[in-house]
């Protein structure tokens, strides 16, 4: 799937969400507040899981440096970290 982005976005790669997109879908809990860090930006990303599913959230990129989630999975157990 190739989705055209508004304002020149670049599609998430693995659910071919536009940002925008990927955004509204993430539920938002009123009560968790996100931390105001200077210089700093917070994109939904995404983070595959088996069965084609995909975890979307939101974390900071700050000076050019990306947080981002890992999943590691096996037959007995798996690890988001």
């Amino acid at each position: 799937m190739t989705a055209t982005c508004a304002e020149g976005a670049v599609p998430l790669p693995g659910t071919g969400l536009c940002p925008a997109e990927a955004e509204a879908l993430a539920a938002r809990d009123p009560n968790v507040r996100t931390p105001e860090l200077p210089d700093c930006t917070w994109p939904t990303r995404e983070l595959m899981l088996p069965g084609d599913e995909a975890l979307l959230y939101r974390s900071a990129t700050c000076k050019g440096v990306e947080t981002e989630l890992a999943f590691a999975g096996g037959a007995h157990r798996a690890e988001i970290s």
